[in-house]
């Protein structure tokens, strides 16, 4: 039976094991990885965090900055193959408290002088903007980053202990195999003992 003394094993009438210096460097460092670990999840969930607010802030700023409107198509387009089958139009709309403007618009399909299309447009300019962004999206969008870097993290610690792990086994391997070549040939009988 082997009873635990002082990061060896006492083995029956033998003193106890000495750990090897690998092993003590590796649990020196279990602690550090662990604290680094921690730390860096908080990181990446501050940084999620920040992401989902900033993109909340930004969501009711496009939402309150843009308004829909109705714009009446001036000319046939004809379509354009090289923006995924949306034409390029003029047409003319009128934004919230100001007069008509009249510009070209990528529109879908192929619309005739005359027909309605939904366009968001800047309050403030009366010029063509996208669609605001929703909240929800936005609050996706931020928790996806956050997720995606405490993924990161965890997976960089992971690496940096297998790492260190295949570093101190190699250093073993290295030792053991060294030992061996000396004790081998007494041990198997090829030499006489020393």
């Amino acid at each position: 039976m082997a009873d635990r003394h002082r990061g060896g094993h006492r083995r029956a009438g033998l003193p106890p094991m000495r750990p090897r210096r690998t092993d003590r460097v590796e649990a020196a460092l279990v602690p550090a990885v662990r604290i680094l670990g921690i730390a860096g999840v908080v990181i990446a969930v501050l940084f999620g965090w920040a992401a989902v607010s900033g993109g909340r802030i930004r969501a009711v700023h496009e939402q309150t900055s843009r308004a829909r409107v109705e714009a009446t198509v001036l000319t046939a387009g004809v379509r354009d193959g090289v923006e995924g089958g949306r034409t390029r139009v003029s047409a003319v709309w009128r934004p919230p408290g100001a007069g008509p403007h009249t510009g070209p618009l990528m529109v879908t399909g192929v619309p005739r002088p005359g027909d309605v299309e939904p366009l968001w447009v800047d309050r403030t300019t009366g010029e063509p903007a996208p669609p605001p962004t929703r909240v929800a999206t936005a609050v996706v969008r931020g928790l996806t980053t956050g997720a995606v870097a405490c993924a990161i993290v965890l997976a960089g610690v992971a690496l940096l202990w297998l790492g260190v792990h295949a570093g101190t086994r190699l250093v073993n391997s290295r030792r053991w195999a060294r030992d061996w070549a000396r004790v081998e040939p007494t041990w198997s009988g090829r030499s006489p003992p020393r």
